[in-house]
């Protein structure tokens, strides 16, 4: 009896612990873990699917679409919830059936895409980007088992036009570089979500609760560009590239009262439809592939630092001329060097004509010779601190803070000795990129007045309600408008020089200034390290509306600044033809109306432009397209333009050949027709008008220096 009481007792305690258990395992679960376990229930029985915004529009300041995005779709499939190895004969069969006409649409054949359904993977994607009209017919009859997603891809309509300013994407639609990286935050919009109860096979209960939060679009982001002037600064650009066979140019166009950038270019341009597709990349992995896309992408006008050399001697002038301590009369003095005062030192700084001297020369004079001699003397009447605080007040060493990509911080160090004070009356002794400098000098003949670099004029919503204006803006005034009237007059002299003109202008009156700036290595500056040119011009010069920026990386060592010229003046002809440049001082048959060339094949639209005294440029243009017509023109038919100015044509030809190993044959992104009008007149320089040329700006023979010290800087100008 007894042991069967222990038998109770025993069963009794093991029904106790058992209860024990539950109820602390049901006080864990209710109690400790409610609220995990229930946000765990709820979200087993609820579907998230994220809604993607529209990434904004870009937009020329004419309102013309440099960037947008499509919607495309992307198909995926889950085995599991196909389960073919469950399915019976009539299921298989419906398999089949669907899986042929998906096939079709996708331009696959069966068997592949059954090879992409049927992989280790349990998901896959079969298709990609696939076309909203391809979409709207599969889902006519859309398998349960297909899954659609829709996404949106970057489109751009003009390809390769200011490639480097608007910048690339990701398949993601995060930006890269230039406007896309620098707006990316605005132009991305924000994700949406659909939120909905759903049964264990993830399908939505019909009497559900669900929930939609909407997603915002990106922003518009309208530009300062014009797509017709950066054709125009494109052409001439690429035509400089390969004709002083530099490693890089770049040609900056800007509103000289408004700080808005109109242009800007840097050959060798690439597809923005096709960024990865480019010359040269196919041999490259890791590390030298990604330098490679970032060196192809980037902008050399905000990432490359370099010494501006003999375009600086503007703000030098500038800097006398408004502190009194220079007239237009005063005196230099050259004898082919400049030797500092210093105690047991032998320290000089030649002339870029030495062992020649300039001799007696007056400001006007010193700055169309850009002697460096006089410009040091120059820097001794202004004195190099006071010089050091005008550079700054002209902008030189302050970024320009426009969102285009990685923009470069530039050097102004405060000089430390006499030789420093003189290297910076010359344009050396700093470093800045090309927007940096062009918005610097701009505020020289702007009456003096520094603006805000500027590349876009709002953000707006995708109705076209503005968001955020982003107005002209002036920063400072540096010095007064009677200098600024008296360094144009100089300026114009440059461009042209009595008893020596050497460009055709054609009645515009413009001034510019040329500099070159060799490179260094080891403390010593030398012609054999390479050399860097700039030309700086503004038009029309006696109140300027535009100017431009011309920078050539390390061209043939037979080029010197000067060689820029034509380049500068070539591209403001085309700009102010455009424009409509001093249309009260021209007749009504001076202009000419843009017929309408769309459908024309190359030899009808030249012989049209031709007739009615028009120039053509043809763009992306396959001179082996026997079918090959004009798709698209600038400016737009029925614009009126001066007589003389070049109409763009473009073609549309697939430029993919010039990345092919061997390039294909007669691909041409730019080209001007035989036959077709040029800028220059019969009466414009040629080759040899540069004999003629040695007492003037920026010529010279290079043969004469050799060796350099750190402080025989040299300039060609």
């Amino acid at each position: 009896m007894k042991n069967s009481n222990n038998k109770i007792y025993v069963a009794f305690a093991v029904i106790c612990l058992i209860f024990l258990v539950i109820l602390a395992r049901s006080f864990q679960l209710q109690v400790l873990e409610h609220r995990e376990l229930s946000d765990k229930a709820i979200a087993l029985s609820k579907l998230d699917r994220d809604i993607e915004p529209v990434r904004g529009d870009i937009l020329d300041s004419n309102g013309n679409v440099l960037a947008t995005s499509t919607i495309y779709y992307d198909y995926w499939v889950t085995q599991d919830d196909i389960n073919y190895d469950n399915l019976d004969d009539s299921d298989r069969e419906k398999f089949e059936t669907e899986l042929e006409f998906l096939a079709k649409l996708v331009s696959l054949t069966k068997e592949e895409l059954r090879s992409k359904i049927f992989t280790e993977n349990d998901s896959n994607l079969v298709a990609k980007h696939v076309s909203k009209e391809v979409n709207d017919k599969v889902k006519e009859d859309k398998p349960r088992w297909l899954a659609i997603v829709p996404k949106y891809k970057r489109v751009y309509p003009y390809k390769s036009l200011a490639c480097h300013l608007i910048g690339v994407t990701n398949e993601d639609g995060v930006g890269l570089s230039g406007l896309e990286m620098g707006f990316n935050d605005q132009l991305s919009g924000t994700r949406g979500k659909y939120v909905m109860d759903t049964d264990l096979h993830g399908n939505a209960l019909a009497l559900s609760d669900t929930k939609q939060y909407p997603a915002t679009d990106g922003s518009v982001l309208k530009t300062t560009l014009d797509i017709n002037i950066q054709q125009y600064a494109d052409y001439w650009s690429q035509v400089l590239l390969e004709e002083s066979k530099a490693s890089r140019v770049t040609i900056i166009v800007m509103e000289t009262k408004t700080g808005a950038i109109k242009a800007m270019s840097a050959p060798p341009f690439f597809d923005l439809n096709e960024p990865y597709n480019l010359e040269g990349i196919d041999d490259l992995t890791g590390e030298d592939y990604v330098n490679f896309l970032y060196e192809t992408w980037g902008n050399l006008a905000v990432e490359s630092l370099y010494e501006p050399g003999s375009v600086g001697k503007l703000f030098t002038v500038s800097a006398g001329l408004e502190d009194g301590v220079i007239d237009l009369d005063s005196q230099f003095y050259c004898d082919g060097s400049y030797h500092f005062p210093i105690d047991g030192e032998d320290i000089s700084i030649e002339c870029w004509i030495y062992p020649d001297a300039h001799g007696q020369e007056d400001t006007t004079t010193a700055l169309i010779q850009s002697c460096n001699p006089a410009f040091i003397q120059m820097g001794t009447l202004i004195g190099g601190e006071r010089l050091y605080h005008y550079l700054e007040s002209f902008g030189i060493g302050m970024r320009n803070r426009v969102q285009i990509g990685n923009e470069a911080y530039p050097i102004l160090n405060k000089p430390s000795n006499i030789v420093e004070e003189a290297t910076l009356t010359y344009g050396y002794g700093y470093a800045v990129t090309p927007l940096q400098m062009i918005s610097s000098l701009n505020s020289v003949v702007n009456s003096g007045d520094l603006m805000q670099t500027r590349v876009y004029e709002g953000l707006y919503t995708p109705k076209g309600e503005l968001l955020e204006d982003n107005p002209v803006k002036k920063l400072r005034s540096v010095i007064t408008p009677h200098t600024s009237s008296l360094v144009r007059g100089m300026m114009e002299s440059i461009v042209n020089v009595e008893d020596g003109k050497l460009y055709e202008t054609k009645g515009i009156p413009m001034g510019g200034k040329t500099g070159t700036t060799m490179l260094m290595k080891d403390g010593v500056y030398s012609e054999d390290y390479g050399k860097r040119l700039a030309y700086f011009l503004a038009a029309p010069i006696n109140d300027p509306k535009y100017s431009i920026y011309i920078y050539a990386d390390q061209p043939d060592e037979s080029w010197s600044s000067t060689k820029l010229s034509p380049y500068g003046i070539n591209l403001m002809h085309e700009i102010l033809y455009y424009d409509g440049y001093g249309i009260s001082q021209f007749d009504e048959d001076a202009f000419v109306e843009v017929p309408v060339l769309e459908g024309h094949s190359p030899e009808s639209a030249l012989q049209y432009l031709i007739d009615i005294g028009l120039g053509a440029i043809f763009k992306n243009f396959d001179s082996n397209d026997e079918d090959a017509r004009v798709i698209e023109q600038f400016p737009r038919a029925g614009e009126k333009v001066l007589k003389g100015a070049h109409i763009i044509v473009n073609f549309g030809a697939d430029m993919s050949g010039l990345y092919e190993n061997p390039k294909k044959k007669g691909l041409y992104e730019t080209y001007i027709p035989e036959g077709t009008l040029m800028p220059e007149t019969e009466d414009s320089h040629n080759d040899d008008d540069y004999e003629d040329y040695d007492d003037y700006e920026d010529y010279d023979d290079y043969d004469d220096y050799d060796d350099y010290d750190y402080y025989d800087d040299y300039d060609d100008d």
